[in-house]
């Protein structure tokens, strides 16, 4: 995988004009560890979706055409450092630490998946629930998405990615339990009909 991601927001971010564009460094397989250092990591269940052919200037209508297979992702975020990066309006480092953007444990085919917008998703931390939504809430639909970002030109194996749901650890109020994620915990991101990603967190 080529392991560019683009993150389109759920119902949690209205007010986005156009898709926002995020790039990771890396995508790791599941079952694999993901090292924490800062206190302020959560974790945000997400559709991947990977390109599978060369993908310029598509239109909606034929934006599923180019898509190769779906899979699970789990978008790790370190909050303190997106914080900082909130002033320069880039976020690349608070999510692209070693370990972070895990994805898997399978890539199921288009051909498998004819209705993706319809899936639902959910996380859960030590097996309690934190995340449940559908991919029918996002604000921009999965064809519309690949067909905006196909203006500057997808290749095969580059990965989109659906944006999260609310229930995110960023999203805790002063009075509420954190949900920040500490070493020891097992975290599972599914999508319905593509699978379970599951990773542990260790000390970083």
């Amino acid at each position: 995988m080529r392991g560019t991601g683009v993150s389109t927001n759920l119902s949690s971010a209205a007010g986005l004009k156009c898709p926002t564009l995020l790039r990771r460094a890396r995508v790791i397989a599941a079952d694999l560890a993901i090292f924490v250092g800062a206190p302020r990591h959560g974790g945000e269940v997400e559709l991947a979706i990977v390109i599978g052919k060369p993908c310029v200037d598509v239109s909606q209508d034929l934006a599923l055409d180019y898509v190769a297979g779906y899979a699970a992702f789990n978008d790790i975020s370190a909050r303190d450092v997106i914080r900082g990066e909130n002033k320069s309006g880039i976020h690349l480092m608070g999510k692209s630490f070693p370990g972070f953007a895990p994805m898997g444990p399978y890539l199921i085919t288009a051909d498998e998946i004819p209705e993706p917008q319809n899936l639902k998703l959910n996380l859960s931390v030590n097996g309690e629930k934190r995340q449940e939504s559908s991919l029918n809430y996002m604000i921009f639909k999965i064809p519309e998405m690949i067909a905006y970002w196909s203006q500057m030109g997808l290749h095969p194996g580059d990965v989109l990615t659906t944006g999260t749901p609310r229930g995110v650890a960023a999203g805790r109020k002063p009075d509420q339990p954190p949900w920040w994620l500490k070493p020891g915990d097992v975290v599972e991101a599914e999508v319905e009909n593509v699978g379970r990603l599951r990773n542990r967190i260790v000390a970083e």
